[in-house]
């Protein structure tokens, strides 16, 4: 063929598929593979797809006998596509089975197709590409990969399939790793686009344990690290009517610090994992600090052991049908120590003395302290005193008789003031918990915690 004119036809051998030009004079040709002898236009036999070259069309240049021309195609279909994390890295919509924004294809992933009896593979390269050749003669295909929590696949044409369950996204057949393709005979001639969408897991990390004296508060360190973005309710499971108080913060920003917005919470606590979570450098989301912290009260046997199942369920972001639940176990055993604590209340307002009980109006001030004593022969080492603000009232932060501060805490004969700020001295007022960090306290030893607090 020269320009768009066919000068020449040959049919090829049945069965060799050879073909010749004799006597073709010197000039500029093009090669082109069709069904038709008088067709410009290149075109395979129906069911076959052009391999090498890819278009079927060869342009030469004859200034002699030429051989080795050949044309390669392939009696069958292709199946191609993209395995990627659906974790709407770089603005991309999360869990929707549709890579876009900056979401990053998952390399080495192998691919699978089969009909039951033959079996062809691919592994994915560094931006998650595979590429299958089904031959005509196979039976019902189905695709398939490994990866898994899935989201789901489309077809590169606007058909999208969404996983619809946890169960679903983790199953050997999950509907979101999983397409049947059909009779390979009515695949053949084309070529299919199968793109499959993956996250990462989440993991909720490591189980605990520690002791404590009674009264006392032991705090758990944890790290939560969410696979895709979504909302996630950190709960209690068990027991289902503790016998202590557990509270839980979480580190937003993974900066490694509890700062504004991060303070103490009760269970059950929801958050957002949203694009702006940080990430590692490959793309992944971080894993952030969770602190647990349980409050033992007074009179607690020596011995006294709590095991606490701690939930965290993430609701995956544009498709709720999907929840993905960790847990993790936290054990607390109370340990030796007999300190004591006698709390009064006067009303400062009306200039009340102390007693167990006190009466108010609304807007007076009342003035809560705990003293607290070793009775024992040991030490009592990490000692934390914690009592909660009264649900009636607001706690005050800047009391002119405590120098300005929230909180005046007597201990071995000295006298300190301490703010209400998380993480500048021992005390602390937060998420309805007044808390002073005491330390140790000796034999005998005793020691007074005041705040006030403002009727509502």
């Amino acid at each position: 063929m020269q320009g768009n004119t066919v000068v020449a036809s040959a049919t090829v051998a049945p069965g060799t598929g050879a073909f010749s030009f004799p006597g073709v004079p010197p000039g500029s040709y093009s090669l082109v593979v069709a069904t038709s002898p008088s067709s410009p236009t290149p075109q395979a036999p129906p069911g076959w797809i052009f391999i090498n070259p890819g278009n079927g069309k060869r342009d030469i240049v004859v200034t002699a006998h030429l051989q080795g021309l050949d044309f390669g195609l392939f009696h069958g279909g292709v199946i191609q596509g993209q395995v990627f994390y659906d974790d709407g890295l770089g603005g991309g919509t999360a869990n929707n089975a549709l890579r876009d924004g900056g979401e990053r294809g998952a390399g080495g992933v192998t691919v699978t197709a089969t009909d039951g009896t033959h079996t062809r593979t691919a592994l994915t390269d560094g931006n998650g590409f595979y590429r299958l050749y089904i031959p005509y003669s196979w039976g019902n295909v189905t695709l398939s990969h490994p990866l898994r929590p899935a989201t789901g696949h489309n077809d590169g044409q606007g058909g999208v399939s969404l996983v619809g369950s946890w169960a679903d996204a983790m199953g050997p057949g999950s509907s979101g790793a999983t397409v049947s393709l059909g009779s390979a005979s009515n695949l053949a001639g084309n070529i299919w686009e199968r793109n499959f969408g993956v996250v990462r897991d989440s993991r909720f990390y490591p189980d605990g344990s520690g002791q404590t004296t009674s009264p006392g508060v032991y705090t758990f360190s944890h790290w939560y690290r969410p696979g895709t973005l979504g909302s996630v309710t950190l709960s209690l499971l068990s027991p289902p009517n503790p016998r202590y108080a557990y509270q839980v913060r979480l580190d937003l920003d993974c900066d490694g610090a509890f700062g504004p917005g991060e303070d103490w919470a009760s269970f059950p606590y929801t958050f957002t994992v949203t694009g702006n979570w940080p990430r590692e450098a490959e793309g992944s989301l971080r894993a952030c600090l969770v602190e647990v912290r349980t409050l033992v009260p007074a009179g607690e046997p020596v011995g006294a052991t709590d095991i606490a199942l701690l939930e965290a369920r993430l609701t995956w972001a544009n498709n709720a049908n999907v929840q993905e639940p960790d847990t993790l176990t936290d054990t607390l055993q109370v340990t030796g120590g007999e300190v004591r604590l006698d709390k009064q209340v006067r009303n400062v307002s009306q200039n009340t003395p102390f007693s167990t009980t006190a009466q108010g109006k609304p807007l007076e001030v009342l003035e809560y302290c705990i003293a607290y004593r070793n009775l024992g022969t040991q030490p009592v080492t990490d000692f934390v005193l914690s009592d909660p603000v009264p649900f009636f009232t607001e706690a005050l932060t800047s009391v002119a008789d405590y120098g300005g501060k929230a909180i005046r805490w007597t201990h071995g004969g000295s006298t300190q003031y301490l703010t209400a700020q998380t993480g500048d001295d021992a005390g602390e007022i937060a998420s309805g918990l007044v808390r002073v960090a005491v330390g140790t306290v000796g034999p005998g030893e005793m020691g007074e915690v005041c705040y006030r607090v403002k009727i509502r």
